[in-house]
């Protein structure tokens, strides 16, 4: 009888240990899944900035570049918009052009990105792999088709054009409510410690965000408004 239940003792810990070790396990995962997801959120958002750079940069300093090249001005060219002033086939061969095609070729990058993962809301789906992983295979084929959208005829950049009108008010209030969501948790964090330190960072915080948005609208009227 002793001898039973120290048997029986000892599988039911086993039983526990493997109890406690599998809910360690699901814990760990789901740990790491979540570290995954933020750090791929960070990593859209930098290289969605270095992209946007490169773009006015290219839109702003490449024109002259890109008029001299005749292989560019080939394909840039669209017939179709010879009767729109901003359309037209004289104003998309220039630096309007580079922006409008990667912007095509990055919202064609993102949708493709949201076919694959749509519905996607378990952190053991087989899909989350694809959102944070691959990285070198994403970039080159974002990069791939920042390049080879130089080369789609400008009647598709024309219609793409007409479309980006409406679709670019919708991509602004898509990033408001991120900015928002993003700049609310980081307030939370900081109220919940409820510290000097915590305050500080907050007020300060506010304050530095405040004086640069007035900076950015100053610096950008200084550069950009009509005379």
């Amino acid at each position: 009888i002793i001898g039973l239940n120290s048997r029986g003792s000892a599988t039911r810990i086993k039983q526990q240990q493997g109890s406690m070790l599998g809910a360690f396990c699901c814990l760990s995962f789901g740990a790491d899944v979540r570290r995954e997801l933020a750090v791929a959120k960070w990593a859209y958002c930098v290289l969605f900035t270095i992209v946007t750079v490169v773009t006015w940069l290219l839109r702003s300093y490449g024109e002259a570049a890109f008029k001299h090249n005749r292989i560019f001005v080939y394909y840039c060219s669209n017939p179709s918009a010879a009767s729109n002033a901003v359309l037209s086939s004289s104003a998309l061969c220039s630096g309007q052009q580079v922006a409008l095609r990667f912007s095509f070729a990055t919202c064609c990058f993102f949708l493709l990105h949201f076919v694959l993962l749509f519905w996607c809301k378990k952190e053991r789906d087989v899909r989350v792999g694809l959102h944070t992983s691959l990285w070198f295979w994403k970039c080159l084929l974002w990069a791939g088709a920042l390049v080879g959208f130089l080369f789609i005829p400008g009647e598709a950049v024309f219609y793409y054009a007409n479309i980006a009108r409406f679709g670019a008010g919708l991509f602004l209030v898509f990033v408001m409510v991120e900015m928002v969501t993003w700049v609310y948790g980081i307030n939370e964090a900081l109220v919940s410690k409820d510290n000097w330190w915590s305050w500080t960072a907050l007020v300060a915080g506010s304050v530095l965000c405040f004086a640069g948005g007035l900076a950015c609208i100053g610096t950008a009227y200084y550069y950009y408004a009509k005379s």
